[in-house]
């Protein structure tokens, strides 16, 4: 059994042993292994004390670095499990997926959910940043728009078939309740484009009134009736003298 070999038996995919388990059986290989090595260039001598100290040593460093190594590859199946993870909420897989794999290891099934993302319209962005007058109606538009994007995600989530029938119909409830609230917000919606578009009643009333106070009438001038004066006394002469 060689360094790799025991490598190998504590693979991501081999993380059952028990931590105390490996550093035993590391201790048995390398006194071993360091027994037979010092056997063969010591045969007939025998072991220094620095010998000694340098085997043990050399034994201590081992047993660290095969404890750093253990650590090292349970960090490196906390990433595994945190990048499938990310892959089953966005659908695509990170590229840190590849540090945790081990050589000629697939790619991990991923079970991707249904996509509910969605897109504000850059119209309603734009009246948001610039409305000064009317804000009211745009940000009911907004809220809307918000609120109907959010229905065709729950229209897509109700329909997820992977999930069990409560959940399904959870979210077909959370769907009818969102479609009410979007009825709802329309007529309000409605109500005040036509407040805007309409005056009000009495404010017209108090127009029409202020502009026929201010309406002075002509001055008839006096040219105008000497005319009618000079006709009627024509007229009453006449018919004084039967004429």
């Amino acid at each position: 059994m060689n360094h790799q070999e025991f490598l190998s038996q504590t693979s991501v995919s081999n993380l059952t042993l028990d931590k105390n388990d490996i550093l035993r059986r590391l201790d048995l290989y390398f006194s071993k292994d360091n027994s037979l090595s010092l056997s063969k260039t010591n045969s007939t001598n025998t072991i220094s004390s620095k010998a000694e100290e340098d085997a043990k040593t050399f034994m201590a460093l081992k047993r660290k670095k095969i404890e750093l190594e253990i650590e090292l590859l349970e960090k490196l199946e906390s990433l595994k499990s945190i990048c499938i993870k990310e892959a089953e909420l966005t659908g695509l897989m990170p590229k840190e997926i590849y540090l945790t794999l081990i050589k000629n290891e697939p790619l991990p099934c991923v079970n991707k959910r249904v996509g509910t993302s969605f897109k504000i319209s850059s119209d309603i962005l734009r009246n948001l940043t610039n409305a000064k007058e009317n804000s009211k109606v745009v940000k009911m538009e907004a809220d809307v728009d918000v609120l109907r994007s959010i229905a065709i995600a729950e229209k897509l989530l109700s329909r997820d078939k992977s999930v069990n029938r409560s959940v399904r119909k959870q979210r077909i409830n959370r769907l009818n309740v969102t479609n009410d609230k979007i009825k709802a917000m329309e007529n309000s919606l409605t109500q005040a484009r036509n407040s805007i578009s309409k005056p009000e009643v009495g404010s017209s009333l108090f127009m029409k009134r202020d502009n026929h106070s201010t309406i002075s009438c002509p001055a008839t001038p006096t040219s105008s009736l000497d005319p009618l004066k000079r006709n009627s006394r024509s007229f009453r002469t006449k018919k004084l003298f039967g004429l």
